[in-house]
């Protein structure tokens, strides 16, 4: 994580908590059960959060589109241990 961490303090955010990976289980995919657990997160972290943070390996497509589902942005994409990351956020208010 500490590649991730090099990279945010060239972003302007504060005031943002980190996000590990997530893994739904094939069976309970498509059931809303990862946009419940990030509405659950976002709530719970408003006000004293404005962001969550998390990284994305870049080719992980199916990943990636359920976050930016979820209303994640990109900050930036970068490079580390031989792959590439997605370094993304999603505001809490």
């Amino acid at each position: 994580l500490r590649p991730m961490f090099t990279e945010l303090e060239n972003v302007n955010i504060q005031n943002f908590i980190t996000m590990g990976q997530i893994c739904v289980a094939k069976t309970h995919r498509k059931m809303g059960v990862f946009r419940g657990l990030y509405n659950a997160m976002k709530k719970a972290s408003y006000p004293k959060y404005d962001a969550i943070i998390t990284e994305v390996d870049a080719t992980n497509s199916r990943s990636l589109g359920a976050h930016y589902a979820v209303g994640f942005e990109k900050i930036c994409t970068y490079h580390s241990l031989g792959q590439d990351w997605e370094l993304i956020s999603l505001k809490t208010s």
